[in-house]
């Protein structure tokens, strides 16, 4: 199961021997609300998570001006992601 949030993840974690992944940013509240959870860190990466952009087929003229500066924004900052890979 894929979750989102780690206050659905803490709730779950309930019983001996339940394992999950979370990131590191969230580490720090899940040890909070479960203060017996063990902590190993992971050194093989995950795979990435793909994300997909849909848009309606048809959008309504009022809509266009908006999607252009937000595929403006994402196209920049897959380019910027791009650049902190190679690094």
């Amino acid at each position: 199961m894929k979750l989102d949030s780690v206050n659905l993840v803490t709730s779950l974690m309930k019983h001996p021997g339940q394992w999950c992944m979370i990131p590191e940013s969230a580490a720090g509240q899940f040890k909070k609300e479960s203060p017996n959870a063990v902590f190993q860190k992971v050194y093989d990466s995950p795979p990435d998570i793909v994300y997909y952009k849909l848009t309606h087929r048809y959008p309504k003229s009022s809509s266009i001006p908006g999607l252009t500066i937000f595929d403006e924004v994402l196209k920049q900052r897959i380019t910027d992601l791009g650049k902190e890979r190679e690094k």
